[in-house]
């Protein structure tokens, strides 16, 4: 099991007025260009216990990173926010060929006591939940087939990003799942 330097898991929030149980956190990326951390989850609404997934970017202190320009800051959040729209417009894309999770919702606010600071913003993006499991978790279980289907279908939907001018930043297995049963990356 990671050690998050900031766990969500298990904390609940509510979004675009329905509340949402953290199930599990599966990354955590510091970004501090921005002075902010992105993580993944898997999670659930509370009112109807579907599950989703969550990607969530959320501002941390700028002086942690040396920022205490606020004109510098101010530039910064902006490219933030536009990157956090390619992203969500990205989940859309990739969602058309096949792949990854369906989009259902995107929402920003103010942090509060729930985040390390509580005076910055959270983008959230509200997904389907993706069938599967962790590829970092099973990827030696995996037979050579199987890995090589994945390689395909991950060389397939960066081919596709790549076409539509998005450049995939991070990398991680954490990111990915797989259905054995569907072989469906």
């Amino acid at each position: 099991m990671p050690e998050w330097r900031f766990d969500l898991t298990n904390r609940v929030r509510t979004i675009l007025g329905r509340p949402i149980l953290i199930e599990e956190q599966l990354t955590e990326l510091p970004d501090p260009r921005y002075s902010e951390r992105q993580v993944v989850t898997l999670a659930r609404y509370v009112d109807t216990n579907e599950p989703i997934m969550l990607k969530i970017r959320y501002e941390l202190r700028p002086e942690t990173f040396g920022i205490r320009d606020p004109e510098y800051l101010q530039v910064m959040r902006q490219w933030a926010q536009e990157q956090y729209l390619q992203e969500v417009k990205l989940v859309e894309d990739v969602e058309e060929i096949g792949h990854g999770p369906a989009y259902l919702a995107h929402a920003t606010q103010r942090a509060g006591e729930m985040f390390p600071y509580p005076d910055g913003t959270v983008n959230f993006i509200i997904m389907t939940r993706v069938p599967g499991e962790n590829v970092a978790r099973i990827f030696r279980t995996l037979s050579k087939q199987q890995l090589e289907s994945i390689r395909r279908q991950l060389a397939f939907i960066l081919e596709h990003m790549q076409q539509r001018w998005f450049v995939l930043s991070v990398q991680s297995p954490h990111f990915l799942r797989y259905d054995r049963a569907k072989d469906k990356l």
